[in-house]
């Protein structure tokens, strides 16, 4: 063998090494303590039976999280469209359903969700003032009425 293809081959054999060094091992979960019932009812200070006010009709306007267990020792599951969150134990499980036209979320935006979610707003008549600010320079007007007129935190 030539000194040529001893390179070759021992190059060769060296990519080959660093490649399969290179592989990720398969991520997995593990749930080795079962989840809180903390916050299993959250909704009517967590005992809906003895709610005796109005039940509001909105939820999810404020960035508080009254179950924080929910958001981060749950397992999502679904498809983009619908899906649940599965969290507990197997002597109390706890399932979450949910389907895209349920959500209600958004930025955490200083106006509020109702805010976020007014997506049909008259701004065309303000396109060209803004076309005309960037177009002079002026970022800050530009900036401002991108903002007002336009869904944005």
């Amino acid at each position: 063998m030539n000194k040529k293809t001893v390179s070759i081959l021992t190059f060769a054999m060296l990519g080959a090494l660093s490649a399969t060094a290179q592989q990720k091992t398969a991520l997995s979960y593990w749930f080795d303590t079962p989840v809180t019932l903390k916050g299993q009812q959250v909704w009517y200070g967590g005992h809906p039976e003895k709610w005796t006010h109005k039940k509001p009709i909105s939820a999810g306007d404020t960035a508080r999280n009254p179950d924080p267990d929910w958001e981060s020792k749950s397992l999502p599951i679904g498809n983009g469209s619908i899906g649940a969150n599965i969290l507990g134990s197997v002597e109390a499980e706890r399932i979450t359903l949910n389907e895209k036209t349920l959500w209600r979320g958004g930025p955490n935006t200083k106006k509020g969700a109702a805010y976020y979610w007014d997506v049909n707003k008259n701004s065309a008549h303000v396109m060209q003032e803004i076309r005309d600010a960037f177009a002079a320079n002026d970022w800050e007007k530009a900036s401002q009425l991108t903002r007002k007129n336009f869904n944005s935190p």
